[in-house]
């Protein structure tokens, strides 16, 4: 599933649009409903999907940036990019 998911992003940071070997997998506006990997786990591959749907992946640079930052300058950086 993870993979998949990598894949699916492009295996790229949605702010820095690079590579990066430690990546995170979240919803910048607190979007999903349920972590996808707990959604695979308890419904199944088609709802984690749906939840995967809902998020972008980031380095863990910019992941800590938007859980630990500014917000101002997460929706400049989104804009951005």
């Amino acid at each position: 599933m993870k993979k998949e998911a990598v894949n699916r992003f492009g295996n790229k940071c949605f702010f820095m649009n690079n590579y990066f070997l430690i990546i995170v997998i979240t919803s910048l506006e607190d979007l999903k409903d349920y972590n996808p990997s707990y959604a695979l786990v308890k419904f199944g591959f088609d709802r984690a999907k749906e939840e995967l749907d809902k998020c972008v992946m980031l380095c863990s640079n910019c992941h800590r940036i938007t859980l630990y930052g500014d917000k101002k300058m997460v929706k400049n950086m989104k804009g951005d990019c």
